[in-house]
């Protein structure tokens, strides 16, 4: 089933996805420490999602940081 979004939601996905992908190669796995509301962690596991294919976790972590992780498309690539 194929997913039909706006380019305005598009958009939110990247910029979302951006703050928590690895800026050398897009498709690895994502392990990364940031300030996220749960709103935001929301979008962000949304444009995983959608880029990847893969499930995003997120941690509580000290100072109000969360930790994020994902398998990433190369390890979704594999299960597809």
């Amino acid at each position: 089933m194929k997913t039909v979004i706006t380019p305005e939601r598009k958009t939110e996905l990247e910029k979302a996805f951006d703050e928590v992908r690895s800026h050398k190669d897009w498709k690895r796995r994502i392990s990364k420490m940031i300030y996220a509301s749960s709103k935001q962690q929301a979008l962000i596991a949304e444009a995983v999602m959608f880029f990847t294919g893969s499930v995003a976790t997120f941690t509580p972590a000290a100072h109000g940081r969360v930790r994020i992780e994902a398998a990433g498309y190369y390890a979704s690539e594999v299960q597809r």
